[in-house]
């Protein structure tokens, strides 16, 4: 019996959406199951990371995203909660009004998170990320919370 083209297609997604949930079943504690980086000329020390195609774990742990995420949010409406020290370099010239998560780092109780992002104010087309950020957070006894901040815009 020979397959149609659709047919060959539809076998042939399925056996990758079957390989991609093996490996992310097998390999649940790690949050990226794939990254191939993208070319990388740039100032920044981490601008490598958030370049490049990243094929992340759908059974990931998603608690150190959610509290970036929510700093990101809070950032844009010109509030913060994190210390006092990192709202004071964050506020003033940090806010963004778009990112996009692109990398991640799991070391034990803390995580480093790196975005692409778009500077808060800039008239640049929407959907158009031109920075990079990275955030690291901490496990602690009440949950994770933002420890640093650092970005390049």
């Amino acid at each position: 019996m020979k397959l149609t083209r659709r047919a060959t297609r539809v076998v042939a997604i399925g056996v990758v959406a079957a390989t991609i949930g093996v490996a992310a079943l097998t390999h649940a504690h790690k949050p990226i199951l794939v990254h191939l980086f993208g070319a990388d000329g740039r100032a920044c020390g981490f601008c490598g990371k958030t370049t490049g195609l990243t094929v992340w774990n759908p059974w990931r742990d998603r608690s150190p995203e959610l509290v970036a995420n929510d700093f990101f949010v809070k950032l844009k409406t010109n509030r913060c909660e994190a210390s006092r020290d990192l709202c004071d370099h964050a506020l003033p010239s940090h806010r963004v009004s778009d990112w996009r998560l692109k990398y991640r780092e799991d070391t034990g109780g803390s995580v480093s998170l790196y975005f692409n992002l778009k500077k808060y104010g800039t008239s640049d087309p929407p959907g158009i990320l031109t920075g990079q950020r990275a955030i690291d957070v901490q496990k602690g006894t009440g949950g994770w919370t933002i420890e640093g901040y650092d970005s390049y815009f």
